[in-house]
C-alpha cells in the first residue's frame, strides 16, 4: 500500500487504500475499507469528500474523546479491520488498530525542521500520470 486517501462524510471518516497496482490503472479506486466486509460492500467515496492522503510517517492529530486530542504518526493501514496503525514520535507508544470512522477529529499536520507543527487544511487528491479524474 503506497498511501491511503482519507474522506469525511456525514457518517464519519473513511479511507481508500491506494496500492502500487493502482498507479497504472485508468483511475484511482474510490471504495473505502469497511471492517469485516467484502470489497463488494465497501462504500463508494466522492472526490468532493476527500480531505487528505496519508503516507507512512505523516503526523496526524486525532480525537477519540471530547477535549482530548493526540498527535501521533501514521504507520500503516489494514483493510480487514479498516483501521490504521499509529505511533508516538519516540516510538515508545503505539496503537496497532485505530478505527477512524468514529473519530471526533482527524487532521493531517506537517512538521518543519525546527519541530513547529502546521495543520494541512485541505489537499487535492493526487492522481498518477495518465489517470482520468
Amino acid at each position: 500500500m503506497i498511501r491511503i486517501d482519507v474522506f469525511k462524510t456525514e457518517e464519519g471518516y473513511f479511507w481508500v487504500p491506494i496500492y502500487v497496482a493502482d498507479t497504472v490503472k485508468k483511475t484511482l479506486p474510490n471504495k473505502a475499507a469497511l471492517q469485516s466486509k467484502p470489497y463488494e460492500l465497501w462504500p463508494e467515496m466522492s472526490d468532493d469528500d476527500f480531505i487528505f492522503s496519508l503516507y507512512p510517517n505523516d503526523l496526524i492529530r486525532f480525537q477519540r474523546e471530547k477535549d482530548k486530542d493526540e498527535f501521533m504518526y501514521y504507520k500503516k493501514a489494514g483493510i480487514s479491520t479498516a483501521s490504521i496503525t499509529i505511533e508516538s514520535h519516540d516510538r515508545s507508544y503505539s496503537i496497532p488498530s485505530l478505527g477512524v470512522k468514529t473519530l471526533l477529529l482527524l487532521e493531517k499536520w506537517e512538521v518543519d525542521v525546527l519541530g513547529n507543527r502546521y495543520r494541512v487544511k485541505k489537499e487535492r487528491r493526487q492522481y498518477f500520470p495518465g489517470q482520468v479524474r
